[in-house]
């Protein structure tokens, strides 16, 4: 249905695709700098 929102269908699917990964990335990151300081 979100691909209806969109005029576009592969734009969307690609910017959707790349949110997930920044997603992933970022909760990747914050959780290395939870763990480094919490052994601090």
């Amino acid at each position: 249905m979100a691909l209806l929102l969109h005029p576009d269908g592969s734009s969307k699917a690609l910017y959707e695709i790349r949110l997930a990964q920044a997603n992933r990335v970022c909760v990747a990151a914050v959780g290395r700098h939870y763990w480094t300081v919490k052994r601090n």
